[in-house]
């Protein structure tokens, strides 16, 4: 805890500890506590701390932290969220603008767009109800829940056609509410809602590629791997050292990922095989994206 150890006496009659400033001695026959008196010789120099003056609770101030941002399929656009609640702004400029309508009920989080740029998809959470998946037209509007059960969900992507959306179902407990964790893994669900059906008990990050009958995930070791829609025929591709996170691209042709936190990317390449991933040891051709780290690639 806060308190350096404690530690017997040689003649284990007695234990030291340090309490109330001081050390002190507490006999283990009697109970009695003496203070062992001492002193240090010392000299510090003392500097006054700077003391910003912060405004409390401005009407307005600047966010510093915006994540899960998505652009849209033709670059013109950025979603992102700050402050639990989503936010759209042009890739040229301009103001953000809010997307949903939400008042606080609840926080939004994990957008990400349709290949037609016209829906937004993204989760929904919050302490009392749980999630939810949701979809919303680009200009705002009308939210559209799809999930058919209240659930811990996380990163939802679509289909290229457009017909599916793919994502992850965790478990609750410690902070969050364990309800509703019987079943986690990867499912998917139509676009328009409906059942949800499990594609896998493991991995994260799913997504799709140039097909929508085929879905990507990252699984633990750094390895990227695929499969069908009903979790059959599963291959891995590409196996990296301290690779967290991969995503490949809309036409399957590459695939960027998250290594030591800096973003790469290299060709991936088609069949079943797995390759050697990751920098500098992969043997294919491998572009640093941006060093110093990166996220929301």
């Amino acid at each position: 805890g806060m308190y350096p150890n404690m530690d017997w006496m040689p003649d284990s009659g007695s234990i030291v500890y340090w309490a109330d400033g001081g050390i002190n001695r507490v006999d283990i026959e009697t109970g009695e506590v003496t203070n062992i008196p001492f002193s240090v010789n010392d000299t510090r120099d003392v500097i006054d701390p700077p003391r910003p003056a912060v405004e409390v609770a401005p009407e307005t101030f600047t966010t510093r932290m915006a994540r899960f941002a998505a652009a849209s399929p033709d670059g013109s656009q950025v979603v992102f969220e700050s402050l639990g609640q989503l936010w759209i702004r042009d890739t040229d400029g301009g103001e953000p603008r809010r997307l949903t309508r939400n008042e606080g009920d609840h926080r939004e989080a994990f957008p990400t767009w349709s290949p037609d740029g016209r829906t937004i998809a993204f989760v929904t959470w919050d302490d009392q109800e749980l999630g939810s998946i949701r979809t919303i037209s680009a200009r705002g509007g009308r939210e559209r829940v799809v999930t058919d059960e209240p659930g811990h969900y996380r990163n939802p992507r679509f289909s290229p056609d457009g017909e599916l959306i793919v994502f992850e179902k965790g478990e609750g407990g410690y902070l969050t509410a364990p309800e509703w964790s019987e079943t986690s893994g990867i499912f998917v669900v139509e676009a328009d809602g409906g059942d949800m059906t499990m594609v896998s008990d493991d991995g994260t990050l799913p997504h799709f590629g140039a097909d929508s009958d085929r879905i990507f995930l990252t699984r633990r070791g750094g390895n990227l791997v695929s499969m069908d829609l009903d979790g059959s025929d599963e291959r891995t591709h590409v196996t990296g050292d301290l690779v967290t996170e991969y995503q490949v691209s809309p036409d399957g042709a590459h695939v960027a990922f998250r290594q030591n936190y800096d973003v790469h990317v290299q060709p991936l390449l088609p069949g079943p095989q797995a390759v050697a991933g990751g920098s500098p040891s992969s043997a294919l051709p491998t572009v640093e994206v941006r060093g110093n780290g990166g996220s929301y690639f």
